[in-house]
C-alpha cells in the first residue's frame, strides 16, 4: 500500500485530473543532498581526514619547536594557527559523519499509517514572530498548516510591540487570512468525512483540496514582493503545487487501485490541512516575560501549556491567573510535542509525519529536527555566499549527530514536552515567578538548551532529508549581525559545555564528542579572528601567509 508521505510530488502513475489553473507547475529546483554517496566520496573524504591529521601533527611539531627555539612570544602565533587548523581538521571529522550517515539507512520510525489516526499524539507548532512583513508570516503560517498531521494545533507568539498599532494590525491580519483560506480546505475535508466512506467520495475530496491549493497559490502570487521572488516562487512551488499533485495522484489512486482500506484512506484525509490557528501576545499581560528575545517568548507560553487562565486587572496591567473553578477565559493544551518554527522558516507537507514517527520510535531523542536549508537562487552575491555556508552548516548539524555530538537548531524542530519538562526551571522577573524552559543566556539558546538536555541524557536526531528551509541575510550588515551574535553565544556556552561535561564524569572520556560539539562553538570565532589576524601579520611577516594555503586546501576541498 503506497502511504501518503511516499507519493512523490508529481502526476500519478496514470492519467491526473485536468489543471485548468495558469500556474506552472514544479518551477523549484529538486530537493538537495539527498544522493547518497558512492565508494569513491567516502574515499575522498577520508583522504581529506588524512591530509587534515598529517598537516595538523606536522604544525604541532613545528609550533613545539618555534617555542622551543624563539620562546613564548611565538606563543600568539601558534595558537592563532593551531586554532585555524583544529576547525580545519575538525570541519573534516564531521564531513566524513555526514557521508557516512548519508550512506547509511534512515533511522527507525513508525510507519505513517500509525500516525494519521484520531489517537496519534498531539502536537503544537509554536512560531514566534516580531515585525515578520505580512507575505513572511502567511507562507510560515500556511506551510505549518498544509503539513500533514491530524492533532495539531498551530500558535503564532506575535511580539510586535503594543504601542505600534500598525505592524501589529499587519501581523494579525495576516493570521486571519490564512485562517480563512484553511477554513475552505477543512470544509471540504469535513463535508466529505461526515458522507458516505467510499472511495469516490474521498477522491473528490482531494480533486477539491488539489484545486483550492492551486487557489491558494494565486493569492500567495498576489502578495509576492519582486525582491523575494525566488523566497515566494519556492514556496508556491515547492510547498503549495507540490501538495496540490499529491492531491490528484491519491484521487486517482482511490479511483484505480483495487482493494482501498477506507479507514486509512479516511484517516489520511482527516490529516490534511488541518488545526486550528491562533495567536498570543504575551505583552498584554504584566505577569509574563517581556524580556527581548525569541526563548523568552516561547518560554511565556510554554509556561502556559496544559492550563485554564482567566485575565485579572492589577495596578500593572492585565495579569493571567489560574481560573480555578471558574470560567477560563484562555485554556492552553497541553500536548506531547512542541514544534518551534521562525517566522522566515517554511516545512514541507512530510515534515511532523517524519519527525514524530521517529521520536515515537526513539524515546530517549528530545528533538527531532531538519536544520533548515536556505532558499535557493538568492538575488544578491552575499544571500547566495550566506546561504552556501547555511547549506554546509546542514552538513556539520548531519555529521555532528554520527558523533552523538548534535546541536538543537532552533530555526525548526520538534521537542518532546517531557524533556522541556526536566529542564524547567524557574525565575523572578519584575517580581513575578517566570517559568524557563529554553534559556536566554546568550541569543543561540536553542544551542544553550541541547547543553541542558545532555545533563538531562536526552539526545538531539538530526533527520537527514531536508524538510525545511529558510531565509538568509541579504546584504552584509544583516549578515554581519548574524555571524556575530553566533559567535557571541558559541564562546559563552563553551565553558557551560566543559562543565557539563565534568559533571557527568566524562570530560576525558568523552574527548571525541567534546573535540565535535566544540567546534561548532568555536569556529565562527576562531575562523573569523585568525585569518583578520593573518592577514595584518601579513604585513610585517610575509611568510606567515605561506601557511593559509597549506592548512585550508583540504579544507576547501
Amino acid at each position: 500500500m503506497l502511504s501518503w508521505s511516499h507519493v512523490e510530488p508529481a502526476a500519478g502513475p496514470g492519467p491526473a485530473a485536468p489543471d485548468r489553473s495558469p500556474l506552472p507547475e514544479a518551477r523549484a529546483a529538486k530537493p538537495a543532498l539527498r544522493r547518497a554517496p558512492g565508494t569513491r566520496e567516502l574515499w575522498l573524504v577520508w583522504l581529506l581526514v588524512a591530509l587534515s591529521t598529517v598537516l595538523f601533527c606536522v604544525f604541532v611539531g613545528l609550533a613545539f619547536d618555534a617555542l622551543r627555539r624563539h620562546g613564548w612570544s611565538m606563543l600568539p602565533f601558534a595558537l592563532m594557527i593551531g586554532g585555524l587548523f583544529y576547525c580545519a581538521l575538525a570541519y573534516q571529522v564531521i564531513r566524513l559523519g555526514a557521508a557516512v550517515r548519508r550512506a547509511r539507512p534512515a533511522a527507525a520510525a513508525m510507519p505513517p499509517e500509525a500516525l494519521m489516526g484520531a489517537t496519534a499524539p498531539s502536537v503544537t507548532v509554536l512560531i514566534p514572530s516580531y515585525q515578520e512583513s505580512r507575505r513572511v508570516l502567511i507562507e510560515t503560517v500556511l506551510s505549518a498548516a498544509l503539513a500533514t498531521w491530524r492533532n495539531k494545533r498551530i500558535v503564532v507568539l506575535v511580539d510586535d510591540p503594543p504601542n505600534r498599532p500598525g505592524p501589529l494590525a499587519e501581523s494579525l491580519g495576516a493570521i486571519a487570512d490564512v485562517r480563512a483560506w484553511v477554513a475552505e480546505a477543512e470544509a471540504i475535508r469535513a463535508a466529505a468525512l461526515a458522507g458516505p466512506a467510499t472511495a469516490t467520495a474521498y477522491a473528490g475530496a482531494h480533486d477539491r483540496l488539489a484545486a483550492w491549493l492551486h487557489d491558494v497559490a494565486r493569492r500567495l502570487e498576489a502578495e509576492a514582493d519582486p525582491a523575494f521572488a525566488h523566497v515566494d516562487g519556492f514556496v508556491i512551488d515547492r510547498i503549495v503545487l507540490a501538495l496540490a499533485a499529491r492531491h490528484r495522484a491519491e484521487a486517482w489512486r482511490l479511483r484505480s487501485e483495487p482493494g482501498i482500506d477506507l479507514d486509512q484512506a479516511r484517516d489520511r484525509l482527516a490529516a490534511t490541512v488541518s488545526g486550528e490557528i491562533v495567536s498570543f501576545q504575551r505583552k498584554r499581560f504584566a505577569n509574563l516575560s517581556h524580556a527581548a528575545n525569541k526563548a523568552m517568548n516561547l518560554n511565556a507560553y510554554l509556561g502556559l501549556m496544559g492550563g485554564d487562565w482567566r485575565i485579572a486587572d492589577a495596578a500593572d496591567g492585565a495579569h493571567l491567573q489560574p481560573a480555578g473553578d471558574g470560567p477560563a477565559e484562555l485554556s492552553v493544551p497541553m500536548t506531547d510535542y512542541v514544534l518551534t518554527l521562525d517566522a522566515d522558516s517554511v516545512i514541507v507537507s512530510d515534515y511532523i509525519l517524519t519527525l514524530v514517527g521517529i521520536l515515537e520510535a526513539a524515546p530517549g531523542a528530545a528533538v527531532a529536527q531538519t536544520p533548515y536549508l536556505t532558499f535557493p537562487n538568492g538575488v544578491t552575491p552575499v544571500e547566495r555566499i550566506a546561504g552556501a555556508t547555511t547549506d554546509i552548516q546542514y552538513l556539520i548539524h548531519q555529521g555532528s549527530s554520527h558523533y552523538g555530538a548534535a546541536y538543537w537548531v532552533g530555526a525548526n524542530a520538534i521537542i518532546r514536552r517531557r524533556a522541556l519538562e526536566d529542564i524547567r526551571l524557574t525565575r523572578l522577573e519584575n517580581g513575578h515567578e517566570i517559568a524557563v524552559f529554553v534559556q536566554d543566556k546568550t541569543v543561540i539558546e536553542d544551542t544553550g538548551s541541547t547543553i541542558d538536555l545532555q545533563d538531562k541524557g536526552w539526545h538531539v536526531h538530526n533527520h537527514f532529508e531536508p524538510l525545511a528551509y529558510s531565509a538568509t541575510p541579504a546584504d552584509f550588515g544583516a549578515l554581519a549581525i548574524q555571524r556575530k551574535r553566533w559567535a557571541n553565544g558559541g564562546l559563552i556556552l563553551f565553558f557551560d559545555l566543559l562543565a557539563s561535561q565534568r559533571r557527568q564524569g566524562r570530560l576525558w572520556r568523552g574527548l571525541p564528542q567534546l573535540f565535535v560539539r566544540s567546534h561548532y562553538l568555536l569556529s565562527p570565532l576562531i575562523g573569523n579572528v585568525g585569518i583578520l589576524a593573518l592577514m595584518l601579520l601579513s604585513a610585517e611577516e610575509p611568510h606567515a601567509m605561506f601557511w593559509a594555503p597549506l592548512f585550508m586546501a583540504p579544507y576547501f576541498l
